[in-house]
């Protein structure tokens, strides 16, 4: 059974592990190989110390956690200051790893860090994401409005993404079935 709870200081390696793998599979393709070789241990572990050490309030993250393998995905997200006016909330990274992937974690850890936001005043939130399809279609999948789409110039690389907008968290759709 995977449980969800916040985030703690002791987290950060795990978290790390799966920022790494699943970006990885969802992203490497898509962007630049020295921006793909990059995305490393290394660089992940001091960020997520950082984020759950000093900024867990402003960056308040959830885990998933198998009893067996630890944690197996994580949901980021802040409830002020989004990039698109109107709505307060914005999620900053949901990775499920490989092995976990469509098994409901991903759902999951989205409601729950919706919940979290409404709880902390924000009503509403936006992500940007790569154009890669299991993004995007989970993004859909949860109730997400695509206001708009732009090309990122990574190292001269043009890489698609889209903005995704949920203007009322406490009223998401749950569909187990489409999970990354």
């Amino acid at each position: 059974m995977i449980a969800l709870r916040r985030a703690a200081q002791g987290d950060e390696a795990e978290i790390a592990r799966v920022n790494v793998e699943a970006w990885r599979q969802a992203y490497a393709a898509l962007v630049p190989p020295a921006m793909a070789r990059a995305v490393t241990l290394a660089r992940r572990r001091p960020m997520w110390q950082a984020l759950i050490g000093r900024h867990e309030t402003t960056h308040p993250t959830w885990v998933a956690v198998d009893a067996a393998a630890g944690v197996v995905g994580f949901a980021t997200g802040s409830p002020a200051g989004s990039p698109v006016e109107g709505f307060q909330g914005e999620l900053h990274m949901l990775f499920v790893a490989p092995g976990f992937q469509r098994r409901d974690v991903g759902r999951r850890l989205f409601h729950a860090m919706a919940d979290g936001l409404v709880a902390a005043g924000a009503g509403s939130a936006v992500a940007t994401v790569l154009e890669a399809p299991s993004a995007v279609g989970f993004c859909q999948a949860l109730g997400g409005v695509a206001l708009g789409d732009a090309d990122l110039d990574i190292a001269g690389v043009a890489v698609h993404q889209t903005l995704f907008a949920w203007p009322d968290l406490a009223n998401l759709p749950t569909q187990p079935d489409l999970d990354p």
